[in-house]
């Protein structure tokens, strides 16, 4: 597991990750933090990682990220509501 802290670091964490590991199958677990202007950089970021290094994509289905939603609907809520986009 690695940890980007951040959407401006995360294709960056991606590649790096992608490099060291070429076969693995990488899932970039990205936030949904929309913006009250509509943007949403978490979700942008994410897609743009995924699509680079050929990763699977999962966004919570709530805005924030997945601490948010665990803490909202319960940490065992994780594993069923990740929704996988491959990107090749």
């Amino acid at each position: 597991m690695a940890v980007a802290f951040s959407a401006g670091n995360l294709l960056a964490v991606a590649r790096a990750m992608r490099e060291k590991y070429p076969c693995a199958r990488i899932v970039i677990a990205g936030d949904n933090d929309i913006k009250p202007d509509g943007s949403n950089p978490g979700l942008e970021a994410a897609k743009a990682a995924a699509a680079a290094t050929h990763a699977l994509l999962a966004i919570p289905p709530i805005a924030g990220d997945f601490n948010d939603f665990a803490a909202q609907c319960g940490a065992d809520t994780n594993g069923e509501a990740n929704t996988h986009e491959q990107f090749s």
